[in-house]
């Protein structure tokens, strides 16, 4: 059975949700933010989304607190 990993919950206590876009040379920022309070985790760039790494960076703190 697969686990998913899910951000934390906000400090302002709503859910995030998990954006992304495309950048320079078909690359792809993927980041955690609340759309309570707009807080944005560390966006994280790499040749395809990569959710896991944006959620690790929210849940370890990056982004949670100002």
């Amino acid at each position: 059975m697969m686990t998913i990993d899910r951000p934390a919950r906000c400090g302002c206590g709503r859910h995030p949700t998990i954006r992304s876009r495309m950048v320079e040379d078909d690359d792809v920022a993927t980041w955690v933010e609340c759309p309570g309070c707009a807080r944005a985790g560390a966006a994280t760039i790499d040749s395809a989304r990569n959710d896991s790494a944006a959620i690790a960076n929210w849940n370890s703190g990056k982004g949670r607190s100002w």
